[in-house]
């Protein structure tokens, strides 16, 4: 059984990840590939990382409360 406080610490850490390939692949093609405002690009990447950290903590601890 992994604990609220696991599950936080495990969501955030793979969020940060994807956070840092974003910002090595993702953020430089949409920059250069169409030309779009780096400003731009960080408040999607804002955006983005506040979505996936909801839904990868929602879908994690359903999952551990429909295994216990």
């Amino acid at each position: 059984m992994q604990s609220k406080l696991s599950s936080l610490k495990e969501t955030s850490l793979q969020v940060l990840t994807d956070i840092g390939i974003n910002m090595c692949i993702a953020a430089p093609l949409a920059r250069f590939l169409h030309n779009i405002e780096s400003s731009a690009i960080l408040d999607i990447m804002v955006i983005m990382a506040i979505i996936n950290f909801g839904k990868t903590y929602a879908i994690r601890r359903s999952n551990e409360k429909r295994l216990n």
